[in-house]
């Protein structure tokens, strides 16, 4: 992104340790005048010599992270994190993981992204403005619009562009003549200046490139225009230039904003009245204008006192008279340590650039929606192909909101920066196709040629179709997404089944499990516990054997462990309150034990009965416990006992 352009402050981290020596206190003023590669030359002559003080290390990094060089800011972010180890500043550790992003090296970014996260749980401030998103989860993000390099980029810088009616008008460091030669030492580029094409029919192309108000354009940087919804008016960025450079008290040229009020004669629309806004500086900068909707907030970016990182989003409100408030600073929920710049409004969502926050790399494009109450939401980064690795910047919707422009200087452009318009891309229709498998509920074993049909939400049969070999089916039908369905299994053996589902909101598989229940007549699941179904083994009062009627019970137990002779079981045994409660203990302990012992007598081995225990009166099933009436009939409830199904293949 072109540095003559961003709002930066003079950098956060001073070289207070360092030795002042002529080179580096050059270094520093050219650093701090946004000079970025030439202080870059010096201070590697620095490091050159053996000095490699961490805060250098840093500065190197930074000249060549504000340029979008990612690569060779990636070369001594690693110098840096290399001496300093987990002394590493946690802003530095997100500078890194994003140079490592931007370098197109995801696996670096995301250990760094990692270590980032982890350093801000401790600390509570940062903790506010983070949250443990990962870089893969942001780069996930994908939207259906597709992007096109327009015409009118050239090998120089054109960026930042606003609609105005049926033209485009952006920036360019492009000469305004061929005799133009007047370079802009920060960039050694020409100096910017706002120009305008006409966008075609198709929304895509601009072409006829040509200066826009010439009345406007001085030998320094003009960029970055807005318009009132009449047109009437245009709010723009230039250098604090005026008839002569105007620098602070470290001489260094900064930003303010102006405003221009149309005039039509003949058709021509010239600029006149231009005047400077009254909460400009020359101690520091205000730029990138962005009007709301209805006119009546102007937002900027600036690096005013008050500001959190090195540039902040800020607004103020524009009063009936054509007075301004009193800016104010959107806040940590938007504004974090590092950059946020370049502000447009498509309604009431507030589309922005940062490098705070978790991204593709460079500078991202995050959008938050601003409420009533003038507050704002969580920023959220717009995805692919809004950003990628490098710097993205300055989107600006048309009016349909389907199509539109940004800046970026991703791989495949024309020249540091380029225009790219997009449009959005219709969206295939959302088709599902649901399939599953099937399974016996017991032991989890696959179900082959269990029937199942498919019904839609009313009932009406769509397809019917068998589980193959492995117990999948697949009804191999274009559904449409979120669309409520049926299905009903059966199987011989089992117990039928009816599956309720929705589709899944995007093209592509619903998977459905289902789960049948054997049809054998002792099996049951009990609020998730598997259990033999009989009828209750009763135990005369107070004694131990097994009643015939009981011994009926148990053999059908033994039916189904040598049907299934991998099953093991718990006994679980229970008397009622009807003795002291340490004799109902033993007394139940024994029952269990004659219990085990009978079905051990009929041929099951003695490892598939895990264990027989005695419970007493501590279960009981009704209210008959001590001290009250019960029936003889209620106290046989309590005495019983109870098998649990441990394992069934």
């Amino acid at each position: 992104m072109k540095q003559a352009l961003l709002i930066v402050l003079s950098f956060f981290l001073t070289l207070s340790t360092l030795a002042q020596s002529g080179k580096l206190k050059k270094a520093n003023a050219l650093f701090d005048k946004l000079s970025y590669l030439k202080a870059a030359e010096l201070y590697i002559k620095e490091v050159e010599k053996g000095n490699d003080d961490p805060e250098l290390l840093r500065r190197i990094g930074d000249s060549y992270y504000y340029n979008a060089r990612m690569e060779d800011a990636v070369i001594w972010y690693e110098k840096l994190a290399a001496k300093q180890g987990n002394d590493m500043d946690v802003q530095y550790m997100f500078r890194y993981a994003h140079a490592l992003q931007g370098a197109q090296k995801p696996l670096d970014a995301a250990k760094w992204m990692t270590k980032f996260s982890d350093a801000v749980e401790n600390d509570e401030v940062l903790k506010k403005n983070f949250s443990r998103t990962t870089i893969a989860e942001v780069t996930q993000k994908k939207s259906n619009f597709e992007l096109f390099n327009l015409p009118i980029n050239t090998e120089f810088s054109e960026f930042g562009s606003a609609i105005y009616a049926d033209r485009l008008v952006f920036t360019s460091d492009r000469p305004k003549s061929k005799t133009d030669k007047e370079l802009n030492p920060w960039t050694q580029t020409p100096y910017s200046n706002m120009w305008f094409g006409k966008i075609q029919e198709n929304k895509k192309d601009v072409f006829d490139a040509k200066l826009f108000a010439r009345k406007a354009t001085t030998e320094v940087n003009e960029s970055t225009p807005v318009f009132t919804k009449n047109l009437r008016t245009m709010y723009f960025t230039r250098n604090n230039f005026v008839f002569r450079k105007k620098t602070d008290k470290e001489g260094t040229i900064r930003l303010k904003l102006f405003k221009a009020e149309a005039e039509v004669k003949n058709k021509e629309i010239s600029w006149k009245g231009i005047k400077e806004l009254p909460f400009n500086s020359n101690e520091y900068s205000v730029g990138h204008p962005a009007l709301t909707p209805d006119g009546s907030k102007l937002f900027f970016a600036s690096d005013m006192p008050g500001t959190t990182g090195m540039s902040d989003l800020f607004y103020v409100d524009i009063k009936k008279d054509g007075t301004y408030s009193e800016p104010i600073n959107l806040g940590k929920k938007v504004n974090t340590e590092a950059r946020e710049t370049m502000p447009v409004f498509k309604g009431d969502t507030l589309y922005f650039a940062t490098d705070g926050r978790v991204g593709f790399g460079g500078l991202d494009i995050f959008y938050t929606v601003m409420k009533g109450n003038g507050k704002f939401t969580t920023p959220e980064n717009a995805g692919a192909p809004f950003n990628s690795n490098d710097d993205d910047f300055a989107l600006v919707f048309s009016e349909d909101g389907k199509s539109g422009f940004l800046t970026s200087n991703r791989d495949g452009g024309k020249g540091a920066d380029d225009i790219y318009s997009f449009a959005e891309v219709p969206l295939p229709p959302c088709v599902q196709r649901v399939k599953g498998t099937i399974i016996n509920k017991l032991n989890g074993q696959r179900i082959a040629n269990a029937k199942l049909t498919l019904r839609d939400s009313v009932g009406k049969v769509l397809k019917t179709v068998s589980s193959n070999a492995n117990g999948e089916y697949d009804f191999a039908l274009r559904m449409h997404c979120t669309e409520k369905v049926r299905i009903d299994a059966s199987k011989e053996g089992y117990a039928s089944a009816k599956k309720y589902a929705i589709t899944e909101s995007v093209t592509g598989e619903t998977f459905v499990p289902i789960a049948l229940t054997p049809n054998d007549e002792i099996i049951k699941i009990d609020n998730g516990v598997v259990k033999l179904d009989l009828d209750i083994i009763y135990f005369d009062f107070d004694k131990d054997n097994i009643r015939p009627d009981a011994a009926e019970e148990l053999d059908k137990i033994v039916r189904i462990m040598k049907k299934y002779p991998k099953m093991e079981i718990n006994i679980e045994s229970h008397t009622d309150s009807r003795a002291p409660y340490d004799y109902n203990i033993d007394l139940s302990d024994r029952r269990a034990k004659s219990t085990r012992k009978y079905i051990l007598s009929n041929g099951i081995e003695s490892h598939r009965i895990r264990s027989a225990k005695g419970y007493g009166e501590s279960r009981l099933v009704n209210k008959c416990s001590d001290g009250v009436p019960c029936s003889e009939e209620a106290h046989q409830l309590n005495r019983r006992s109870e098998f649990i199904v441990l394992r069934f293949e």
